[in-house]
């Protein structure tokens, strides 16, 4: 089921919170509204009210309770700028499938596990929130970029971003075009959990929690095992990098342990540079696999740091539209959200 809703901030046009999302919608409907084979049911969900307490989309959940058992996936379609590629943020505990859907779905794919511990920090809402606080299952994307538009007049037609809009129509239509075609029993598995996170443009790598576990403890092992070695070695040259390595060690055991979803980050570099530190009596190998860790660990940090560079901070102080447990306080009572 794909999900945005169409009204807008009073003021604010609304051009992509939330046209550009509906418009990809009503195209995704248009594609598959002759499809005489459809493999799965598609539901197309256009909300009201998402803006002051997201009243809609509780409207609908509390009107059709017989549908969450039906949909396999919500896919919510959000905006807070006008501009960057759409990221799949948030979404429901044990997403694994849903993330591996769409990976292979989506022509160019954009996510990352780690910003589920930066959106829970925010206090803010989407109509997404309320699904997943309801036991619905799915994902929640949204894009970052061109925040100072965000519920704006400048929310503009003529400012919206074209690349932007293209990425919002071609994972619409690519998930719908999955829906329409591929059978979703993987949906229906064993949930499990996910660290996932983009590689290359146009790339994600989705891995299950037991394989992070893996990793991570064979990039410590192999860290520990340089050290050991680096302390037999008397030259002076040596010494800082095992114990770098170490220190690293540690750091992503503390991360896998307590920030599983953004523990690549410390471990996958380990694991590279535990590799290369064994290489060191063969020259060549040992500059190649140089080369190649930070090339790596410069397309694995680079996306990072372009969600720091268009991340509102300003949402951090306070700056939110909304606060989650007061709406869904007043859902439960049933007292006016306003």
């Amino acid at each position: 089921m794909f999900v945005s809703h169409y009204d807008s901030w009073p003021g604010s046009p609304g051009a992509v919170d939330a046209m550009a999302p509906i418009a990809a919608m009503l195209e995704a409907m248009r594609s598959q509204a002759n499809n005489a084979n459809l493999a799965n049911n598609i539901y197309f969900l256009m909300t009201d009210g998402e803006e002051f307490g997201a009243i809609g989309v509780l409207a609908f959940i509390q009107d059709h309770p017989e549908l969450r058992d039906r949909v396999d996936m919500i896919v919510n379609l959000e905006a807070q700028g006008n501009s960057g590629g759409l990221i799949l943020f948030e979404t429901s505990p044990q997403p694994h499938a849903m993330v591996n859907l769409f990976r292979r779905a989506v022509p160019r794919p954009l996510g990352f596990s780690i910003t589920q511990l930066i959106y829970n920090a925010i206090g803010t809402y989407t109509d997404f929130c309320f699904f997943r606080q309801y036991g619905w299952r799915g994902v929640n994307l949204a894009i970052i970029g061109g925040f100072e538009d965000y519920h704006q007049a400048t929310d503009t037609f003529e400012n919206l971003n074209r690349n932007t809009a293209w990425h919002y129509l071609t994972t619409t239509l690519g998930l719908a075009d999955y829906a329409a075609n591929k059978p979703l029993d993987r949906l229906r598995g064993q949930p499990r959990r996910a660290v996932f996170f983009p590689f290359l443009p146009g790339n994600m790598v989705v891995l299950s929690y037991l394989w992070a576990y893996i990793l991570c403890a064979l990039a410590i092992v192999l860290a520990v095992a340089f050290f050991v070695y680096g302390r037999k070695i008397k030259k002076t040259k040596t010494t800082f990098y095992p114990v770098y390595l170490l220190f690293l060690a540690a750091l992503s055991l503390a991360s896998t342990v307590f920030f599983p979803a953004a523990s690549y980050l410390v471990w996958l570099p380990l694991l590279l540079m535990s590799l290369t530190a064994f290489l060191k009596k063969w020259e060549v190998a040992y500059r190649a696999s140089q080369a190649l860790s930070r090339i790596t660990v410069l397309l694995l940090w680079a996306p990072l740091i372009y969600l720091v560079l268009a991340f509102p901070w300003g949402l951090l102080v306070g700056t939110g539209t909304g606060c989650l447990c007061d709406v869904c306080v007043c859902y439960e009572t049933g007292e006016s959200c306003m």
